[in-house]
């Protein structure tokens, strides 16, 4: 479908492909779909159709007006979901803005990613948009590896002292180990052990010789 608003470019594309201008009217149409094939129909019923009055046309009911601050909406829009989806909008909105300078491009894309993010961005103080959609995309791929190898509780017990945090450490001798195993005793806390038992607070013992 050809987009109403991108109506000055179809006159670039037909110029580019050779197109005689007889048949440009046409094949616009052609591509037109759901309510603007329908003002179409309409148009074509009630006067002749020429390659400005269908501009003009479209451009009055599917254009930007005097009232779209498009600068506003991209200095105000906020990454919701997704990297690749806030990029999309933010490009779109920048289409419609127009030329700006790079500093600004990088300073409105990164200033509405998410602050995790945006702070990684900024840091490295990117200097084209696609460098800072680079690194926003970048940084997005490590949070999520790093949210992949982060330890979970069933497998808590076989880390090391050293990256166990916040947890109590008793230190028994080798008979409280023993009475510990003889009584059926968790060795992680004090309740009963059994197949299924999961602890709610959490010790490491460490065998005193």
């Amino acid at each position: 479908m050809i987009q109403p608003v991108g109506f000055a470019r179809w006159s670039k594309f037909f110029e580019f492909q050779n197109i005689p201008n007889e048949e440009w009217i046409s094949l616009a149409a052609y591509h037109l779909e759901g309510e603007a094939q329908l003002w179409y129909q309409l148009l074509k019923s009630e006067e002749e159709i020429t390659w400005a009055n269908l501009k003009e046309g479209l451009y009055a009911r599917y254009g930007p007006t005097e009232f779209d601050d498009n600068f506003g909406y991209l200095t105000k829009l906020k990454q919701i979901n997704t990297v690749r989806e806030y990029q999309g909008h933010f490009e779109r909105l920048l289409s419609c803005v127009g030329r700006l300078p790079q500093s600004q491009q990088v300073g409105c894309f990164s200033s509405g990613l998410k602050k995790h993010l945006r702070l990684d961005v900024q840091a490295l103080k990117p200097t084209s948009l696609s460098s800072a959609v680079g690194l926003a995309h970048l940084y997005k791929a490590k949070c999520h590896s790093q949210h992949q190898i982060l330890p979970s509780r069933e497998n808590e017990e076989s880390l090391p002292l050293s990256l166990s945090i916040g947890k109590t450490i008793k230190k028994l001798t080798p008979k409280e180990l023993n009475e510990r195993r003889n009584k059926g005793l968790c060795f992680n806390c004090d309740e009963q052990f059994s197949p299924r038992h999961r602890c709610k607070k959490f010790f490491f013992f460490i065998e005193v010789s």
